[in-house]
């Protein structure tokens, strides 16, 4: 995987409100998807985690995404079912991945002790888009395992 970046940096905006972009993109240089987000998204390390996490999800990135789910992780997707467990999580998410995302724009992350948040929008190749906020809960403040996550997920009018 290559990775291109690109910035808007302009000395009369505050640094927290500039945006990075990152081009992810495979091997022989085909863009995968544009990743979006502003440049404090990763001032601590779990928002960091959390920004990794979300560009790990949209590009379904199973096998790197598993490792910090726990064994008894909880999805409550808003709406439908909650999801129980580490192998139904990951069978919902091979589900998904039909309609990958081509951008995602990562708008705010937020963490504390335990408990992370993000919201952002994502465009799919079917061209489609949402806005979206995952809250998370890791199994302590120290820890990169994943408890659970809440999302909550709008389709947006074309």
């Amino acid at each position: 995987m290559i990775i291109f970046f690109q910035s808007n940096l302009d000395k009369r905006i505050p640094l927290h409100l500039h945006l990075f972009s990152h081009y992810i993109c495979n091997s022989r240089t085909r863009l995968i998807m544009k990743v979006i987000c502003p440049v404090d998204c990763g001032n601590s390390p779990k928002m960091a985690l959390v920004k990794e996490l979300t560009i790990l999800f949209a590009s379904y990135k199973l096998e790197e995404l598993e490792q910090y789910f726990a064994d008894d992780i909880v999805w409550n997707l808003v709406g439908d079912e909650p999801i129980t467990g580490k192998e139904n999580f990951i069978k919902a998410l091979e589900e998904m991945q039909d309609n990958k995302a081509v951008e995602l724009n990562i708008q705010n992350v937020m963490s504390h002790g335990k408990v992370a948040s993000m919201y952002g929008e994502m465009t799919l190749s079917d061209g489609s888009r949402f806005k979206f906020s995952d809250f998370y809960t890791f199994k302590s403040a120290g820890s990169n395992t994943i408890q659970s996550i809440t999302s909550f997920v709008i389709q947006l009018q074309a």
